[in-house]
């Protein structure tokens, strides 16, 4: 049973940062970060639905590489092509590349917590909803915020496809790692994956940033 405390935790995260994002961010408006939150929810149902069909009608074996394959097709590929398509309705004619990225990087997290909430409202333990918060929500933030800039470079016609293609590589390499038991050394490598992940996108943001500077 879902309790308000419980509820709080599932959404106050993507309430706080809208908020911070609007009295930090220059030019970032409070109906860019209700859009990036609905847009979070849009793409979840997809991700939902595919992935659910997908894992019916094919069969992975439990061997290390089959799970991996898995994890980057169902958990990397799926839900990043469907976070990144629903991006594409930002206005980024009216948005600039750091509001986009942040807009970005919130539909992301946005997604997240609406995940965690259904978790929770399927009875998992709380403890793991905490550590599902503190990890596979960092993660879609960060993974949507790599898939924002691949979109924005779509958008101005400076295509390029490295930040989509890292966020599906950190994201199913993610879930892989995050699937071994807690008592085993692999599933740290889950978090070292979280601080690869954010890592590359602030060097990826920062380098495009650089080449339109330079252009």
């Amino acid at each position: 049973m879902l309790t308000n405390a419980v509820i709080y935790l599932c959404f106050f995260p993507m309430i706080f940062f809208c908020a911070v994002l609007c009295l930090a961010i220059k030019d970032f408006k409070a109906n860019y970060g209700i859009l990036a939150c609905v847009l979070g929810l849009i793409a979840l149902v997809p991700i939902e639905i595919i992935q659910f069909t997908v894992s019916s009608s094919i069969k992975f074996s439990t061997a290390s590489m089959q799970l991996l394959l898995k994890c980057l097709v169902i958990n990397g590929l799926i839900e990043e092509v469907a976070k990144m398509l629903v991006l594409f309705a930002l206005p980024s004619k009216k948005l600039t590349k750091a509001v986009f990225f942040w807009c970005s990087a919130l539909s992301g997290l946005a997604l997240g917590c609406y995940e965690l909430f259904i978790y929770l409202a399927m009875d998992l333990h709380f403890s793991n909803a905490v550590l599902r918060f503190l990890t596979a929500v960092i993660v879609h933030s960060s993974c949507a915020a790599l898939c924002g800039l691949f979109v924005y470079s779509v958008k101005t016609k400076k295509i390029t496809v490295l930040p989509f293609l890292c966020a599906v590589l950190f994201h199913g390499t993610y879930d892989y790692f995050a699937g071994f038991p807690k008592n085993t050394p692999f599933f740290y490598f889950s978090f070292i994956i979280i601080l690869f992940s954010i890592i590359e996108c602030r060097s990826i943001y920062f380098d495009r940033a650089e080449d339109e500077v330079s252009e």
